[in-house]
């Protein structure tokens, strides 16, 4: 499941008995509610990847990138 899904998820499981728990949550974490994403902490691998943020700032600063350029990039600020 992708982070900002976690909302939607949320809201969805206040209608079920037994309420659905993704296996994983992976994203930037930046669209999903500070609470909600405490709440899964516990219950959820979450899996940050940094790849989402350089691909917005790319669209948003129109930057044409290739896919070996963002791989590039990305190692370069995980593993820098």
């Amino acid at each position: 499941m992708v982070d900002g899904a976690v909302n939607e998820l949320h809201k969805y499981n206040e209608t079920l008995d037994k309420p659905l728990i993704p296996d994983l949550i992976s994203g930037d974490f930046d669209s999903v509610q500070p609470d909600l994403l405490q709440h899964y902490k516990e219950k959820v691998l979450l899996l940050f990847t940094i790849f989402h943020t350089v691909l917005k700032i790319a669209y948003r600063t129109r930057i044409v990138l290739d896919v070996g350029e963002v791989i590039k990039l990305v190692n370069g600020l995980v593993f820098a």
